[in-house]
């Protein structure tokens, strides 16, 4: 069984980051609170936001 090694060079200078990306889901799909399970006379916390804009705020948070 050949096992390869990872090799990376880092001409940069600066930190490398790796960041695992699981990407599953329908680009337009809506997410939100389900409002079953707010309290009565309660708004979500957040508003409702696509799977591609979640994944993409996301990514941006990483690298902050």
């Amino acid at each position: 069984c050949f096992l390869s090694t990872h090799h990376v060079i880092n001409i940069s200078g600066g930190e490398r980051y790796s960041v695992p990306f699981f990407y599953s889901g329908n680009h337009q799909y809506q997410i939100e609170c389900i409002r079953e399970c707010l309290e009565e006379n309660s708004e979500p916390l957040y508003p409702p936001i696509s799977v591609e804009q979640h994944y993409r705020d996301m990514f941006k948070k990483t690298y902050i």
